[in-house]
């Protein structure tokens, strides 16, 4: 590949990587404001929010992807240890935003829209506080980063590059794991009126 060609292609996956990692930075935000939201009309907003960084979110993959995958193609060889793991784990954990994430919070947005204004009632609280939402986070946020690890250290074989993205599973599984045993129970003022 062209040296000015290589460059621009080097931006271009920073800046993918940026955005991804943007928007993984507002879902997480979001997930934490949707569950302090009070009233229904709190969640439809915080959704409407969140739902603003897809484009970012979108373009940041198709920019890894395609920049990444041209450069190996180009410029390194596939069969490097890193560049097949980064690969393969970049493939993995892909369908874990559209299938998982995205997927939930969407069905909490719908069911936003089709409740009254009020106390966020306790079907929607305990969709809002899905473990798997948080902990899919986690683990997509973990994986992305040994992927950086693995594109800044770039070990050459295969053994010294999956173990990165073995530990970096098992922190993303040690971060969301207590979200399975402290979640968030529906608190009185989320499903009842206040009283004056």
């Amino acid at each position: 590949m062209d040296p000015t060609l290589y460059r621009l292609a080097i931006f271009a996956h920073v800046l993918g990587m940026i955005g991804f990692f943007m928007a993984l930075g507002a879902y997480v935000f979001g997930l934490a404001a949707l569950r302090r939201a009070r009233r229904v009309e709190q969640v439809r907003l915080i959704c409407r929010m969140i739902f603003l960084t897809d484009v970012v979110a979108v373009a940041g993959i198709l920019l890894l992807a395609t920049t990444g995958l041209t450069m190996a193609l180009t410029t390194w060889n596939v069969r490097t240890g890193w560049i097949a793991v980064a690969i393969v784990s970049f493939i993995l954990i892909a369908p874990i935003g559209p299938l998982i994430v995205e997927r939930r919070l969407h069905k909490i947005d719908a069911m936003a829209r089709t409740t009254e204004d009020g106390p966020v009632p306790d079907a929607l609280a305990r969709r809002i506080s899905d473990p798997v939402i948080g902990a899919a986070l986690a683990v997509l946020i973990a994986l992305l980063l040994g992927i950086v690890f693995l594109m800044t250290t770039k070990p050459v074989s295969v053994a010294e590059a999956i173990t990165p993205m073995l530990i970096a599973l098992a922190v993303g599984l040690a971060i969301g794991a207590p979200l399975w045993w402290r979640r968030r129970q529906p608190s009185q003022d989320a499903v009842a009126p206040h009283r004056d």
